[in-house]
């Protein structure tokens, strides 16, 4: 029905009928107008992701529901630090929940794994490599490589 003459007499059509037509009606409506909302929606996102990863700091921030935090991000909840191990935005989640386990809990006293090419790298994070102690300083502004060996690569730090 692209013409209006398409249209049939609606006079004879009952009254469940027209109902149906209406709520039919109204959810292309609905349809049409969330598939112009997405690129709004979208760029949203975006701009909440780039605040997360801008907003990464290397000290730990104090939890809050609700607030986004970028990868590698670190908080303290309960008394206790914790890392955002995920390689995007996490919000709405809470250090500790093991149904949601997203994030890493991070203590001084935790054995210092050895490095290995195959681990997945979060800015902070801490390995062992030839004897000595390493921290992941992050692929922004790094120089070096972390996919290579911590000796002399400006992507780590040597802390011990």
């Amino acid at each position: 029905m692209d013409d209006v003459t398409d249209i049939p007499d609606l006079t004879a059509l009952s009254v469940e009928t027209l109902a149906a037509w209406q709520e039919a009606i109204s959810a292309e409506q609905r349809r049409r107008f969330d598939l112009v909302d997405i690129p709004q929606r979208l760029q949203q996102w975006a701009d909440i992701y780039a605040a997360a990863l801008a907003a990464s700091p290397q000290e730990p921030v104090e939890y809050e529901p609700g607030v986004v935090y970028g990868p590698g991000q670190l908080v303290t909840y309960e008394g206790q630090t914790w890392r955002n191990s995920t390689t995007g935005p996490l919000h709405n989640t809470t250090p500790g929940d093991t149904e949601h386990p997203f994030w890493v809990l991070v203590t001084d006293d935790a054995p210092i794994a050895e490095w290995t090419t195959v681990v997945v790298l979060h800015p902070g994070d801490v390995y062992s490599y030839n004897g000595h102690t390493w921290r992941y300083r992050g692929a922004d502004g790094a120089t070096g490589d972390p996919n290579l060996a911590p000796a002399n690569n400006a992507a780590w730090e040597l802390i011990a």
